[in-house]
């Protein structure tokens, strides 16, 4: 999947770094080991990982939805020194889940951020993230392996029920099961 690390490696190549991202189409354990790679090469510069760094924070949704009150620490969190380079990030899974209170408590670190402090924000629905958070964020959409394999699994269905058929009717399964006709490239050749 190298999609996010491409896409920090260009902007940090064409020197367009901004401090909000809003990653769309993902799950956080899916993308762990590539974002780790991303933030390590793009916004830290070291190798430390993604939870024993001191100054990343991640936000994970209980029950459903983002609490208040680890927006409440994150924020605070936010607010001392950071402990390499004068950086700290915080990733949010699942941000389309903020309620309003949470929303409002975060829109104020996305409109003015403050010098070292990036944003990641983690969604599967971009359609339901609020507008005034994705205007203010780079957007990164990526299939998740959850897709992926879905349609994985999706194809060989098909695949061999487009051979049974093939098998037990032969030329006639053109007539009867049309999705084979739609994906055969040399029709001529079929037939012959």
């Amino acid at each position: 999947m190298k999609k996010i690390y491409q896409y920090f490696e260009k902007l940090y190549n064409e020197n367009r770094m901004t401090q909000a991202f809003l990653i769309g189409n993902v799950v956080y354990d899916d993308i762990k080991v590539e974002l780790e790679k991303t933030i390590n090469d793009f916004i830290f510069k070291n190798n430390i990982e993604l939870e024993e760094n001191p100054d990343i924070y991640i936000i994970k949704t209980e029950d459903g939805y983002l609490s208040k009150e680890k927006i409440k620490e994150l924020l605070n969190n936010l607010s001392h020194t950071s402990q390499f380079n004068n950086t700290k990030l915080y990733i949010i899974e699942d941000c389309e889940k903020m309620s309003d209170t949470v929303y409002n408590a975060m829109l104020k670190t996305l409109e003015e951020p403050s010098p070292g402090i990036y944003a990641i924000l983690l969604t599967n629905n971009i359609d339901a993230v609020k507008p005034t958070i994705v205007s203010r964020c780079q957007k990164i959409f990526v299939n998740s392996s959850k897709e992926r394999k879905e349609k994985d699994e999706n194809i060989v269905i098909e695949s061999t029920e487009i051979i049974e058929n093939l098998e037990k009717y032969g030329i006639e399964s053109i007539a009867k099961f049309n999705k084979i006709y739609t994906i055969i490239n040399d029709r001529e050749k079929f037939l012959k």
